[in-house]
């Protein structure tokens, strides 16, 4: 029954899923108020098993974002399996909200400054070696830019930040 069970919740997922894609092409995304820390918690949650000695840090606070749900948790999905894949063995990985930027920081490798652009680029990725096939940038970048959300890389020797820049789906 457990295995039924299971396989059912996977089906709905995968209906949905597509239900979603579909919806997507054609531009019919509902958008709904949601909380900006539970749809991070519903990440991080997702993360547990593969982060092995990564440590994630959250500080964010109680606030609203009116957007497309399913779509922003892909783009955290996205987001923090690319801090965690690129990181340290023992790294960090900071998500922080403050003065409407949410803020994913990893201290593993810097990319490289001549890759800053490319990186959103369909299928590119800077280190070939890990597993993937460079399109989880390209989703976040399509996804900021429909939803008017500034994305900005800084990448040093300590590590590389992504900022998103959510004033435009604060919700009031």
């Amino acid at each position: 029954l457990d295995r039924i069970k299971q396989a059912n919740q996977d089906l709905l997922k995968l209906y949905e899923q597509m239900e979603y894609d579909i919806k997507k092409q054609i531009d019919k995304i509902d958008t709904q108020v949601f909380s900006l820390d539970e749809a991070i918690d519903i990440s991080v949650v997702k993360f547990q098993d593969i982060k092995s000695n990564i440590n994630i840090r959250l500080q964010i606070c109680d606030i609203n974002v009116n957007t497309d749900k399913n779509g922003f948790i892909k783009i955290m999905d996205n987001l923090l399996s690319n801090a965690i894949k690129y990181n340290n063995d023992e790294g960090i990985v900071d998500i922080k909200f403050k003065d409407s930027s949410l803020t994913i920081f990893n201290s593993g490798k810097s990319i490289d400054t001549k890759n800053i652009f490319m990186v959103f680029d369909k299928y590119y990725q800077e280190d070939s070696t890990k597993d993937g096939f460079g399109l989880g940038l390209n989703i976040v970048k399509d996804f900021c830019d429909k939803n008017k959300i500034i994305i900005k890389i800084d990448s040093n020797n300590s590590g590389t930040s992504i900022n998103l820049n959510l004033t435009n789906i604060i919700s009031k």
